[in-house]
């Protein structure tokens, strides 16, 4: 029985977490498998998803950039069934591509050249390197590639997350945070020291992080956030996948989520609740087949 040239396993992730222009990713505990195919050996192959064709887009891009000639393929990406799966895989698939054709190619490319290549691909610099690294990563795009810095998970976090949809809210403004670059990068030091020392408790005093502080002008957002701190939640933070609101807890998810969403009701917000944890680990190769590139 034939198998896939490459197997690999990539979690996805959260793109520009806290309040910060872009900078922040988090992987999280919810994972795809991606397998890479020789064409010639899918006689019934299943329909490509689009996540398929992005991870099939970014192997023949490394092969270009590398210059070398990769064989015919087809990717098969399959998300798990856990609540938080439809969550950050579009740089989960871009991940699988890179790494399986730079794998494929006997290992060309530096990570920084990969992860450039992944944004120049529609990733985000921050995504990609939460999930080809794991956990919280810190990550600039620039000319000679991808700087990433990953800041240590304290243990026992979870996180709600309230998925809007992509409409604007009440008062006509855009779903994103508007971008406060100096108090932005106040309000990720913040974040980046208490996970970096396990005080989460701390966030919780910090008015630079409060509901009123970071939605001034977007009342379903405030109400929203204020919902998950009256359920218990340490912190309500921004993220840029999905539009999405995190609560971020150590216990009392259904609590935080049932305020989440009560809150979001009654202010009009439409949205859907997932719960999650961070991934300490990144991408892996589960098993390989060899052959010539």
């Amino acid at each position: 029985m034939s198998s896939p040239l490459v197997t690999l396993r990539i979690p996805a992730s959260l793109s520009a977490l806290g309040a910060s222009a872009s900078c922040l990713g988090l992987a999280l505990d919810s994972w795809s498998t991606a397998e890479v195919w020789a064409s010639q050996e899918l006689t019934a192959p299943e329909p490509e998803t689009a996540d398929g064709a992005r991870a099939r887009q970014a192997m023949e891009a490394v092969w270009k950039t590398a210059g070398v000639d990769g064989p015919p393929a087809r990717v098969l990406v399959r998300n798990d069934a856990s609540p938080a799966s439809a969550v950050g895989t579009r740089e989960a698939s871009i991940v699988a591509g890179l790494m399986a054709a730079n794998d494929l190619a006997g290992g060309p490319m530096e990570q920084s050249a990969l992860l450039a290549l992944g944004v120049e691909l529609g990733g985000r610099a921050q995504g990609l390197a939460a999930s080809l690294l794991g956990g919280l990563q810190m990550a600039t795009a620039w000319e000679g590639g991808v700087a990433t810095c990953g800041t240590p998970l304290p243990l026992g976090i979870t996180l709600v997350l309230f998925l809007l949809e992509e409409t604007p809210d009440a008062e006509g403004v855009p779903i994103g945070p508007a971008p406060q670059f100096a108090l932005d990068g106040w309000r990720v030091a913040l974040l980046v020291n208490a996970m970096a020392s396990s005080r989460l408790e701390e966030l919780s005093f910090h008015e630079a992080l409060q509901p009123n502080s970071l939605y001034p002008h977007c009342p379903p957002k405030r109400l929203t956030c204020a919902g998950a701190m009256i359920g218990g939640a340490l912190a309500a933070l921004p993220a840029r996948e999905g539009g999405a609101l995190v609560a971020l807890t150590r216990g009392k998810e259904m609590t935080i989520a049932y305020e989440m969403a009560e809150a979001a009701r009654q202010s009009g917000l439409q949205g859907v609740i997932k719960i999650a944890r961070p991934s300490t680990r990144g991408a892996y190769i589960a098993s390989r087949t060899p052959a010539v590139v």
